[in-house]
């Protein structure tokens, strides 16, 4: 890039100015398509897809089929049955993909897309309701489907009002909306959810369960309560996992006490010498279940996580920083 372009492009602040003016235009447009939701056809199209004993058929071309290939993965994911057909590859063998207990969902923004307007006839002839995502309620897609949601776009981030950019915020949106109502409806299960999605980050969020990464054994910082505070202090130092476990004779949990309670006790002592780690622990115990999704236990407001088993008898332990980094996406 030569120095004549670096100076048109500007200052940062403009840059920034640019950019956001993008993200305002699509974000309102978001805005005005819920406030205008009721009576747009959403809610037909929504019980058009409940009622649908097939998949939901996205068909769509250039950014339009590029939308509708996400929506169909949305769907797909959270319990809907669903798949993408380009219109051009339906008319050359992919219609025999389609049944007549599947439903088809149209993509255009205008409405008078060749492409997806040319594929009415047939999925009519199989017996397969319609719907259509457009901009324009009296488009000729619109009216020869069973059901339509109107975007109702003014205009596109571009400055040219040419390039798809509010327009496909919007059907994305209205993509993800359907789903999402869909999978609430259908009491889609989280345990269902990790099913459709065993690898990467997003299966561990939904697979990966405490005891795969709780430390256990040996390794527990577990002291007796009458053990001196600054032994306590020496062997949570050794066991480098920032706190240790006050248990009975059982192995149940009675306190915890972590290093960032050091300071507390030190400055609310004049001496430390005969103090017992049951005289300054903390009894906020949080026990959790070694089956339980670390999913669900990221949220807990302390550092210390406590395995127990069903009698209460600690097994392993967990600093919570180590929960979160164990899934980290």
């Amino acid at each position: 890039m030569n120095d004549e372009s670096l100076s048109e492009m500007g200052s940062d602040r403009h840059l920034l100015t640019l950019g956001r003016e993008v993200l305002i235009s699509e974000g309102r447009a978001l805005i005005k398509l819920s406030d205008e939701l009721e009576g747009n056809g959403f809610v037909d199209v929504v019980r058009l897809i409940l009622a649908c004993k097939g998949h939901v058929v996205i068909l769509g071309v250039g950014k339009s089929g590029h939308v509708g290939k996400k929506i169909a993965a949305s769907l797909a994911s959270t319990g809907t049955p669903s798949f993408f057909i380009h219109p051009s590859e339906a008319k050359h063998g992919d219609l025999g993909m389609i049944t007549a207990h599947d439903l088809a969902v149209l993509i255009s923004y205008s409405g008078r897309s060749e492409e997806v307007l040319s594929l009415l006839p047939y999925l009519h002839d199989l017996g397969v309701n319609t719907v259509a995502l457009t901009n324009f309620s009296n488009s000729e897609l619109a009216c020869k489907t069973n059901a339509h949601v109107a975007l109702k776009v003014d205009r596109e981030a571009c400055p040219y009002n040419l390039a798809p950019t509010v327009s496909s915020s919007a059907t994305l949106g209205v993509g993800d909306a359907i789903a999402m109502v869909l999978m609430k409806i259908k009491r889609f299960t989280k345990e269902e959810f990790s099913r459709n999605h065993p690898a990467g980050n997003l299966g561990k969020v939904l697979t990966v369960k405490v005891r795969d990464v709780m430390v256990r054994g040996d390794k527990v910082p577990a002291l007796p309560p009458d053990t001196l505070f600054l032994d306590a202090v020496s062997y949570m130092a050794n066991k480098r996992l920032g706190f240790v476990v006050v248990v009975d004779t059982f192995s149940r949990p009675l306190g915890v006490f972590t290093d960032g309670d050091m300071a507390r006790v030190f400055k609310g002592n004049d001496s430390v010498a005969g103090l017992k780690i049951s005289d300054v622990m903390e009894v906020n115990l949080r026990c959790v279940h070694e089956g339980e999704l670390i999913a669900d236990c990221i949220g807990i407001d302390v550092s210390a996580i406590l395995v127990v088993d069903h009698k209460g008898k600690l097994l392993g332990v967990s600093h919570k920083h180590d929960l979160v980094a164990s899934i980290a996406l």
